[in-house]
């Protein structure tokens, strides 16, 4: 497998992608309800993603990441999460704001998203995803998560 930074980015940019085309596909009806208000300071209403630069939606996407990761490391394995509702509706609920960012801040800033800055560590988010996917959440996979 090669382990290059360039290989990496083409990886992440080629799922990145992926994502953003099913995401497009898809007739969401629920783009105009309120997302459910999270124990985390996350920006909501969702829609008002649309108006983020790629600061914002790095800054927010850790948020996201952080909160669910301290979530789920709450709970010894991934079973005992799966039996507490709320945790396990949070999680769901996290996972569809991620969609939801991920989705609005390609649209608007897709190439920018793909450029390491002060404010856009790539390396720093792909840990925390790898972690999340370590930890049995693929965030990704948006409200359609499996718990």
């Amino acid at each position: 497998m090669n382990n290059s930074p360039l290989y990496k980015l083409g990886v992440f940019i080629l799922i990145s992608f992926s994502i953003f085309q099913i995401n497009c596909g898809k007739n969401n009806n629920n783009d105009n309800t309120k997302t459910r208000t999270t124990k985390t300071e996350l920006t909501l209403p969702a829609n008002n993603y649309a108006n983020f630069d790629e600061c914002d939606c790095h800054k927010e996407a850790m948020k996201i990441l952080d909160t669910t990761i301290k979530t789920r490391t709450a709970f010894k394995s991934l079973d005992e999460l799966k039996k507490n509702k709320e945790s396990k509706k949070e999680i769901k609920s996290l996972a569809k704001t991620w969609q939801l960012l991920t989705k609005n801040c390609f649209q608007k800033n897709f190439a920018r998203m793909f450029e390491p800055s002060d404010c856009n560590d790539l390396k720093l988010l792909e840990k925390k995803k790898r972690k999340l996917y370590d930890l049995g959440i693929q965030i990704d996979q948006g409200e359609s998560i499996r718990l």
